[in-house]
């Protein structure tokens, strides 16, 4: 697994960052199988409002926490698409 590098190395920021991508990617593979069964279908994916946390991309649909549960960065911060 990627993050057995840095933590062997002691690189805490680099553990962290890739601990941050991994849990933002696991986040997101809900809406990727969702995305896929609707062209498997011939269709659009229904979405909500979609929020990405610019720091670490947790990214979540619909109402989000008033921070980000990862890194905990405001939402106000999060980019809304």
């Amino acid at each position: 697994m990627a993050i057995v590098v840095p933590k062997r190395r002691n690189e805490t920021a680099a553990e962290k960052s890739v601990r941050y991508a991994i849990e933002a990617e696991k986040i997101c593979a809900d809406m990727y199988r969702r995305a896929k069964k609707a062209v498997v279908k011939g269709q659009d994916v229904e979405l909500g409002t979609v929020r990405i946390c610019p720091v670490c991309g947790w990214t979540v649909e619909g109402d989000a926490a008033p921070h980000c549960l990862i890194y905990g960065a405001e939402q106000a911060d999060s980019r809304k698409f």
